[in-house]
């Protein structure tokens, strides 16, 4: 099984990218965020006839997160049931093919300090509480998205340049390795090792892709029997050299399942 993760970053605006890289990996299931429409704007029509299910938490011009698999989706969840009263649809989960799979796109955050920085520290309190909870589940659990996070100053081209960036402030990834302290596995640093240099999101100004000017920001969290059952990861660099791309590339995981 197959289980990827995609920032899209508008999908009516980078639709024939993120359809390029359907057809070309065929990922099982597919956590999608920052799709910035409603639901009754989500391309249902065109995703189901490529064999997926959809169940989508859209939010005009904004945010938006969604679930794209090949098995029947089932016990959908829209909105984290430890912050049930956030008005960005920022979260998504469910069960299907066998996997418990929870989507999310993490508030940025800036400016620091601000309401905004204050919301995102909230945000992910909300999000380690109803991990705890989920990780001990029976069931395989993935969570995956975009966190907003750089955990570690080898995870950015310059740190320097991000110091004062809400994504790199010592409360941000205190609340991120919380997560690792539950004991929840990072996969793709399992797959790679702790040491190795890898990035998911380019910016479009200033020759960043180019010049490998990149930031590590998605990432898959396992549980215990999702990590039994790791055997593969990495990252799609393909659609980030397409036409029309988002500023995010796919990461993916593949589960002996």
């Amino acid at each position: 099984m197959r289980i990827a993760s995609f920032n899209v970053n508008s999908i009516r605006a980078h639709l024939p990218n993120m359809l390029t890289w359907l057809k070309n990996e065929q990922p099982d299931i597919v956590l999608l965020q920052e799709l910035k429409c409603m639901d009754n704007q989500f391309p249902y029509e065109v995703i189901e006839a490529l064999g997926y299910n959809c169940a989508v938490h859209g939010q005009k011009s904004w945010n938006g997160v969604a679930i794209l698999s090949k098995f029947p989706i089932e016990e959908t969840v829209k909105n984290m049931p430890t912050f049930p009263n956030d008005i960005h649809s920022r979260y998504i989960e469910c069960y299907t093919g066998g996997v418990r799979v929870a989507g999310l796109y993490l508030p940025n955050g800036n400016p620091v300090p601000s309401e905004k920085f204050d919301y995102k520290l909230k945000w992910m309190n909300a999000l380690n509480t109803h991990a705890r909870r989920i990780f001990n589940y029976d069931e395989p659990v993935i969570i995956g998205g975009d966190f907003n996070v750089i955990p570690t100053d080898k995870d950015v081209y310059s740190p320097e340049s991000f110091r004062k960036d809400a994504v790199m402030q010592p409360e941000t990834r205190a609340a991120f390795f919380e997560l690792e302290k539950q004991g929840w596995q990072d996969a793709l640093k399992k797959i790679k090792g702790e040491d190795a240099i890898y990035y998911t999101y380019w910016d479009y100004r200033r020759g960043a892709r180019q010049n490998n000017n990149g930031i590590l920001l998605d990432f898959f969290m396992l549980n215990k029997p999702a990590q039994e059952l790791l055997i593969d990861g990495g990252i799609h660099d393909e659609p980030r050299d397409d036409e029309k791309p988002s500023d995010h590339t796919p990461i993916w995981i593949k589960l002996n399942k």
